[in-house]
């Protein structure tokens, strides 16, 4: 009888233990998806932060290329560079530059030369019709041979 009680005592505490340690890791568990869940959260809310600054900038960078575009297209040419008629015509010097293009311009840019090159590369042509095939019929299966019997060899 002692060591029925015995053996109860100790299949319970070990039940008990296993319990508790089941807890436990799910508590671990539970507590490491929250964190990961805020983090995650947290680095989204910082990408959307970063994206408004960086569009604010890109707002102003673009208000003032066109300010100095403006000033540039108003301002008269200085009087030194006005050619004389008696005189030949001096090579243009280079135009001064409004702004630097960003990159999201300078991509837009190159897709659309892309683009344009494809354009005018490859002549549109007619659309081809392709010449329609009949329908591709199903198999029917055949009488069954004997020689393909995998039981043919066996005898009631």
């Amino acid at each position: 009888m002692g060591a029925v009680l015995l053996t109860i005592l100790l299949l319970g505490g070990a039940a008990g233990g296993g319990y508790w340690k089941l807890q436990q890791d799910f508590q671990a568990t539970l507590k490491a998806r929250d964190a990961a869940l805020l983090s995650a959260e947290e680095g989204r809310n910082k990408a959307v932060e970063t994206a408004a600054k960086m569009e604010q900038l890109l707002k102003a960078e673009l208000a003032k290329g066109e300010q100095r575009a403006k000033s540039a297209a108003s301002a008269p040419p200085p009087a030194a560079e006005v050619a004389k008629p008696s005189e030949a015509p001096a090579p243009a010097a280079k135009p001064a530059v409004a702004a630097k293009a960003s990159k999201a311009e300078k991509s837009k840019k190159g897709r659309r030369g892309a683009s344009r090159r494809l354009a005018k590369a490859a002549p549109v042509l007619p659309p081809v019709e392709e010449e329609k095939k009949p329908a591709a019929l199903p198999r029917i299966a055949g009488k069954k041979k004997y020689n393909d019997d995998p039981l043919a060899g066996l005898k009631m």
